[in-house]
């Protein structure tokens, strides 16, 4: 089909060319691999710029799906039972997509790999020339969203190098161009109107294709990674923002769905751990203001919560122990009664999670020796500042790992012993050893029980 035709003729005409028997027998017969997959680029153009909503379109949409679908090599990549039906044209897509990827993953040779680019170029065309047009009306920006989301997140790797050559390397656009446009570019300002639909519905697809790609090892995946949360982050967690519900879903937790069951991968593990760490490095940052911390604190706990994977809560409480104990400092230096809402409930949930994960089930995730260091470094960072109140956090949390504050009450003496050698007994030095033996009769308590 000549790419001059305009979509609404492209797509009566490959409908009514699929639908005659006696062309479709001769199809069969003389089509090859590549006829097939240059037949449905004409319907993937068909999908994105469709002439109007209507049903006629419709109507012809999915008929053409449906003949698309019974083109032997493309049922062949779907993996699709011989005589299987398919109308939904995104159900298709995404099968294909997978089909191309899923191959391309078992490659044993770079020219396997880069047969299975070359099929999937064949399928998607210079797709960001493609997918521009379709982004002026609402009606086809959905779809050109649904459409390049699906390819960003189903086969990354196969749209990306790090060289960033060749027509086939186009994910840079599409995050460019599709979840960072240059409109709203500074901290947590919004794009206009639709685009910010599509790019709220579509974002953890996008975050998802960027992590498969390993972020820590790939400085250009990294920063735009941070740029997304950077951007977006503020705004989806917002504590005066709409509920989170199924129809308005916040896309990073959508993104890290796959975590929150019973077993995880480990390339899934990796992928919460960086995108925690760079929410952490942004947002978690102390000491700030109750009101900017809480959203921040509310998303950890919603995420804490929802993992089930005992080691993947091991690996979180590094990351997270010594902000989440400054929370608590943060209450307790406060006068009585004027404590900051909604702060330590939060705190000492996520807390509560993680040191019984840590006390259960860290035995050969997580050495004992690791947490102690940082409740070492937590004390030995505030005590200037805070004196004995710093030793507060660490009674509260006694109860919820003993063990853990056991071991630590060797090091808790030791800080102890250089602050009177560096002072002397002081009266300062007086309050913390009567906070220091506090936390000792605490936990000596708890022990007997």
């Amino acid at each position: 089909v000549p790419t001059y035709m305009t979509s609404s003729l492209a797509s009566n005409y490959l409908n009514h060319v699929m639908s005659c028997d006696v062309t479709w027998d001769h199809m069969m017969m003389m089509s090859s691999e590549r006829s097939q997959l240059v037949a449905a680029h004409t319907w993937l153009r068909c999908l994105l710029h469709p002439s109007s909503p209507t049903d006629a379109t419709h109507t012809v949409r999915h008929e053409l799906t449906r003949h698309i679908t019974k083109l032997p090599f493309i049922s062949l990549l779907m993996d699709a039972p011989e005589g299987v039906d398919c109308e939904d044209p995104f159900l298709l897509l995404q099968r294909l997509l997978h089909g191309i990827n899923s191959r391309n993953h078992s490659s044993v040779t770079l020219e396997e790999s880069s047969l299975w680019r070359d099929r999937l170029s064949l399928l998607v065309g210079d797709f960001p020339k493609l997918l521009e047009p379709a982004l002026t009306s609402t009606h086809s920006m959905r779809t050109a969203y649904r459409v390049a989301s699906l390819i960003v997140s189903t086969c990354p790797r196969l749209v990306y190098g790090r060289a960033q050559t060749g027509r086939w390397c186009f994910l840079p656009q599409l995050v460019d161009r599709l979840a960072l446009p240059v409109s709203g570019t500074s901290r947590g300002a919004s794009p206009p109107g639709a685009s910010q639909l599509c790019i709220h519905s579509h974002l953890h697809h996008f975050l998802s294709g960027l992590l498969q790609l390993n972020p820590a090892q790939d400085e250009f995946v990294k920063r735009k990674v941070k740029q997304i949360v950077s951007r977006y982050f503020p705004i989806c967690t917002q504590v005066n923002s709409p509920p989170v519900t199924r129809s308005n879903p916040n896309p990073f937790l959508v993104l890290l769905e796959p975590c929150f069951k019973e077993r995880v991968s480990v390339t899934n593990c990796d992928q919460l751990l960086f995108v925690l760490g760079v929410i952490d490095s942004q947002f978690f940052v102390l000491p700030q203001q109750p009101s900017s911390l809480l959203p921040t604190l509310l998303y950890i706990r919603r995420v804490v919560t929802s993992i089930r994977h005992k080691t993947l809560l091991v690996r979180c409480t590094p990351l997270l122990l010594g902000k989440l104990l400054f929370c608590l400092l943060a209450c307790d230096v406060c006068p009585q009664g004027s404590e900051p809402q909604g702060i330590r409930g939060p705190s000492m949930e996520v807390l509560r999670v993680l040191l019984h994960a840590c006390k259960e089930h860290s035995a050969n995730t997580l050495p004992l020796s690791s947490l102690v260091a940082i409740l070492t470094e937590f004390l030995h960072k505030n005590i200037p500042q805070f004196q004995a109140v710093a030793f507060k956090p660490l009674e509260a949390v006694a109860p919820l790992h003993t063990p853990l504050l056991h071991a630590f009450l060797p090091s808790a003496r030791n800080l102890l012993a250089k602050e009177t050698e560096k002072r002397g007994n002081s009266g300062a030095i007086l309050n913390l050893k009567s906070a220091c033996d506090s936390l000792e009769n605490r936990v000596r308590v708890l022990r007997m029980r």
